[in-house]
């Protein structure tokens, strides 16, 4: 099935009877009227365009008729197009997360070694000269989403920082059991996947050339 689109003639070639000027949506061009030439069309009248051949002659109720089709048509591919750029997006963030999460699980266990982080399929960067462990990430914030289960946690930077590590965990009577929620390597994350209406305290640790740095003074909020 070909994709038509509906114009008008405004009139024809003096010298080549195939060629008509037609109006498309308020743009004029030359069109092959040579596929009609058993009844050619005439100016004022519309016609069916297909790679700048007119197909067939078509009245102005087809014509509107085409035009909203054609129109709808875009808006639907536009459309199609947002969304499978925003899944691109989503899925994109993701492996990122993964990644990060998978490097500073290996840096961490590996204790620094090469042939280990190598054997990991990672590459190792020339040794940097260390800084020291870096100070805890100052003045830390919680704010809710306006997704359900989600807090967006802002810090101070800390200079020397690589990346930043982020720990959950849920209020408790008992000693809090810390566990990785997120990595990021800008001065604020989301931290999403938890239940509505409990509290969660969130704490952040600067990641740099020594390996992770203290960590900030805990915050809690209650996840909406």
């Amino acid at each position: 099935m070909c994709l038509g689109i509906p114009g008008e003639v405004i009139e024809l070639h003096p010298e080549q009877p195939d060629l008509a000027k037609v109006n498309v949506s308020g743009v004029r061009r030359m069109i092959n009227i040579g596929l009609l030439s058993d009844d050619p069309p005439a100016p004022g009248d519309w016609v069916l365009i297909h790679v700048g051949f007119a197909l067939s002659k078509i009245d102005e109720q087809e014509a509107a008729a085409a035009l909203e089709s054609a129109y709808n048509s875009a808006l639907q591919a536009r459309a199609n197009a947002k969304t499978q750029t925003s899944i691109m997006g989503q899925k994109s963030a993701v492996l990122d997360l993964l990644l990060m999460q998978e490097a500073s699980y290996v840096q961490n266990s590996s204790g620094g070694d090469k042939a280990k982080i190598e054997s990991a399929g990672f590459d190792v960067r020339d040794t940097p000269t260390p800084i020291g462990q870096l100070p805890p990430p100052a003045e830390p914030k919680a704010v809710p989403s306006q997704h359900p289960g989600t807090i967006n946690l802002s810090w101070k930077k800390v200079r020397g920082a690589k990346s930043y590590l982020i720990e959950r965990a849920l209020d408790s009577n008992q000693p809090l059991e810390w566990a990785v929620a997120t990595m990021s390597t800008k001065s604020k994350a989301v931290v999403n996947t938890m239940t509505s209406g409990l509290r969660y305290w969130f704490r952040v640790a600067a990641v740099g050339s020594a390996g992770p740095g203290a960590w900030s003074e805990p915050i809690s909020k209650i996840v909406t």
